[in-house]
This record gives structure tokens, sequence and C-alpha cells, in this order.
């Protein structure tokens, strides 16, 4: 084969490489568009199902640790008269 065909294989091959990788303004694939809907209506899906047994969760009403106990107060000395 001569340089001028290996040329044009060159040439052909880069241009079907960079038409792939949207170089030229292409869009997507459609395959990518339909992939990135199913994947957002699953993700909506799945945040919907999380904020209905968010809602749907009595309050709870005890609480997980027991408040702390109050320091015991200390008892006020009386004053005491002066020594002459």
């Amino acid at each position: 084969m001569g340089k001028r065909t290996w040329l044009g294989l060159l040439v052909v091959s880069t241009f079907a490489l960079l038409s792939g990788c949207s170089w030229f303004g292409g869009d997507a694939p459609k395959a990518a568009a339909e992939r990135d809907a199913k994947a957002r209506e699953q993700r909506d899906a799945a945040d919907r199902d999380a904020k209905a047994k968010q809602q749907s969760a009595p309050p709870q009403t005890t609480p997980s640790e027991p408040p702390p106990a109050a320091a015991p107060a200390t008892p006020e000395l009386a004053p005491t008269a002066p020594k002459s």
C-alpha cells in the first residue's frame, strides 16, 4: 500500500473516533440519554420513598440517653461571728 492509502486510512479512522466522542457537535448517543433518564427516574423514586417513610414514622417519644444527673447542691455555710 502506498503512503496515500495509509494517510487516507489514518484520516478516516481519526474522523470516526472523534465523531464518536462528539467532537464535531454531535449529540450524545440516544442510548446514553435513555440510560440517564432511567437513572434519574430511579433516583427520584428512591427519594420519594425515603421521604414518605420518614414522614410516616411516629416521632420518638423516649430519649436515647438518660438526661445527665444534676450536680448535688452545696450547702451554704452560715456566717460566723468575728472573734473578739
